[in-house]
């Protein structure tokens, strides 16, 4: 019993001693710890968040509005949000939504979307990316490409081949971009409202997908010079090293080509930063602007949108007339035309065919890619051809010039040269000619002698002196070409007296672009004065409230061309758009009330191929604008003539306007 009530005693103590252990933690809590414990339930995390700037604007030389910035929202993955083995799930679900409102999404992996799985073969450069990326020999084959990635993105479950092609895209760009915890990852871009509000309706089931509200580029004419304006992606991994240098976020948008790639550093604008303050519970107690985003500055080009426009539809309209004209036995695969300013040097036009909308760039490039003809191919700054008989212009100028020849220089054209044993022809049999009528007729056997007596180092002197076979001022890529010399001429073959005399006539290795042609023109046109190639030209803030650069005509070369030499070559380019052309008919060029200087030529392709090509400028006697037209495997390239003619006068009623600030987008 005694044990008993000891027993009793000290179960009572043990539990009066917890009651005052308890009541004691409890005071110190509530009174002697209160107040750290209310700081730590009100304890704020901060976090900075970059705000994206406005990009800057395109505009015409008029002040029309090319390129410009609107509202639009984009599906954004979190990877803090998105746990690791749940990417799948969220990216099944994300595309069903997607799919079921006609949206699109982000997808560059360079393999057919259907079974059986094939390489986009036109796009050898992301595949090889692609390989390099996953760390695959060049030789893997596409089912080692998509075996590989089943793998590594826990996929070997997916048995619908379609499926498995659309997830294995999603997580193939995602990889490509790094998507990590740094780094968000832009699943789709500019979708509908509607859209928007079905994914904010089911984000309970979709951990780490977010919506966010930015600026999207919209072209207003997509069909005007697209190659010239030029698109922006994202920045890959590969481009990353060296972006990060320049203060770039690696899910930045930049500019991959044309102008958007060019005036990169104007373009871009400066991040700003935002502040947001939450509590443990994630709850958002403050949203601050440490810093405003600078927006980027507007390029205002020396195009002119509608003369471009124009251009591009007479282009189109000669070439489709070749298509159409089978009887003559002309099937022009494309063409380019360019036109620059005699007295400024600026680009006034660059007009390629076929061509494309940039508006469908982004979501049918593997399309364009496939399409005949190659429309996404450049041919006015990359595009490499003879130049033919229009090179003869040169070569006559030049050997005037230079001394080579007398202004009474002349030959006996019988229909061709031998020489070496070799003979060399002409298109016909001129008789006794001089310069001017040789030019005019285009008589092989006079342009042979002249550039023999010119010798191929002076034909390399005038040609670079005249922009061709060097690289131009210009701000966008461009191919230089080249004048023909030994150098050019394969290892295996030797330079002769033979490449000498096809080089007077625009052939042997003679690789010139349409812009380089144009320009040519501009300084024979100028009495061997060649101005910069520009095609910005200006950069102002993004409110118009100051000009930081402006372009102004600035003489780049010169080999002034004697009196005697401008007045044959003035002479022989007239009286060819007098003769070619005749009196009447839409193509007349003897009824404008003031004379044309043009050449025309038939640069050989091969045995059995031809291109048709055309350099002009007018007024002769005080030229403003100076032109260059190729048909791949065409006609009647001298049919452009007029159409840019009366395309200018108009563009020449036209002025600068202004434009109005675009505002402020973004908060």
């Amino acid at each position: 019993m005694k044990k008993q009530r000891i027993r009793i005693v000290l179960i009572f103590v043990m539990v009066l001693t917890l009651f005052i252990m308890s009541g004691v933690r409890l005071m110190q809590i509530q009174v002697v710890e209160s107040a750290e414990h209310l700081e730590n339930a009100q304890k704020r995390i901060a976090s900075h968040k970059t705000i994206k700037p406005a990009r800057g604007e395109i505009l015409d030389r008029y002040g029309n509005p090319l390129v410009v910035n609107k509202i639009g929202f984009n599906v954004v993955l979190e990877r803090a949000f998105l746990a690791k083995g749940t990417e799948n799930d969220t990216i099944v679900k994300l595309l069903g939504i997607l799919e079921k409102a006609s949206e699109k999404w982000e997808d560059n992996l360079p393999i057919s979307e259907k079974a059986p799985y094939k390489f986009e073969k036109e796009r050898g450069e992301d595949i090889e990316k692609m390989k390099s990326r996953l760390s695959l020999n060049t030789y893997a084959t596409v089912e080692n490409c998509i075996d590989y990635m089943k793998s590594l993105f826990d996929l070997d479950h997916v048995k619908n081949p379609e499926l498995l092609r659309k997830i294995i895209g999603v997580r193939y760009e995602m990889l490509a971009r790094e998507f990590s915890i740094h780094n968000s990852y832009t699943f789709a871009e500019d979708v509908s409202v509607e859209t928007v509000a079905k994914i904010q309706e089911l984000k309970y089931d979709m951990p780490g997908v977010d919506i966010s509200e930015t600026t999207h580029r919209e072209y207003v004419s997509g069909k005007a010079a697209p190659h010239i304006i030029g698109t922006i992606g994202p920045i890959y991994a590969e481009e990353w090293a060296e972006k990060k240098k320049l203060d770039y976020k690696m899910d930045d948008y930049i500019g991959k080509s044309g102008i958007e790639l060019a005036m990169e550093d104007e373009l871009r604008g400066k991040n700003g930063t935002r502040e947001v303050v939450q509590n443990q519970r994630g709850e958002v107690l403050s949203v601050k602007t440490i810093q405003e985003p600078v927006p980027g500055r507007n390029v205002i080009i020396t195009i002119d949108k509608q003369f471009q426009l124009e251009l591009q539809k007479a282009l189109e309209d000669q070439i489709k007339w070749n298509r159409s004209s089978t009887k003559y036995g002309y099937n022009a695969k494309g063409g380019a035309c360019a036109v620059v300013s005699v007295k400024t040097g600026d680009v006034l036009a660059l007009a390629n065919f076929p061509s494309y909308d940039i508006n469908d760039y982004k979501q049918n490039y593997s399309k364009l890619l496939k399409e005949k003809d190659n429309p996404l191919f450049d041919r006015c700054l990359m595009g490499l051809y003879r130049p033919g008989s229009t090179f003869k212009s040169l070569i006559l100028a030049s050997a005037l010039n230079e001394g080579s020849v007398g202004t009474g220089f002349g030959v006996s054209c019988r229909g061709g040269l031998t020489l070496g044993g070799h003979r060399f022809r002409c298109e016909g049999s001129h008789g006794n000619i001089g310069l001017a009528s040789g030019l005019t007729k285009s008589c092989n056997v006079l342009f042979y002698e002249a550039g023999r007596k010119l010798g191929i180092n002076n034909i390399v002197k005038y040609g670079n002196a005249y922009g061709l076979g060097i690289p131009l001022e210009l701000e966008l890529r461009h191919k230089a070409g080249n004048v023909s010399a030994a150098e050019h001429k394969p290892d295996s073959e030797t330079w002769n007296e033979g490449d000498l005399i096809q080089t007077a006539i625009g052939q042997s290795e003679n690789y010139f672009t349409p812009l380089s042609m144009a320009v040519m023109t501009a300084a024979l046109a100028n009495e061997g004065v060649r101005y910069e190639t520009h095609i910005i030209k200006s950069v102002q803030e993004y409110d118009y409230s100051d000009t930081v650069k402006e372009n102004k005509p600035t003489v780049a070369d010169k080999i002034p061309l004697s009196e005697s030499a401008m007045n044959i070559l003035r002479k022989g380019m007239e009286d060819v758009s007098g003769t070619t052309y005749g009196a009447g008919g839409e193509f007349s060029l003897v009824n404008l009330g003031y004379k044309v200087g043009s050449k025309t030529g038939t640069p050989q392709v091969s045995k059995t191929r031809f291109n048709s090509a055309i350099i002009a400028y007018w007024p002769t006697h005080d030229p403003e604008i100076a032109m260059y037209g190729i048909l791949e495997d065409g006609d009647a390239a001298k049919a452009l003539i007029r159409r840019v003619i009366n395309a200018y006068e108009k563009s020449q009623k036209r002025s600068y306007t202004k434009p109005q600030p675009a505002g402020k987008l973004l908060p």
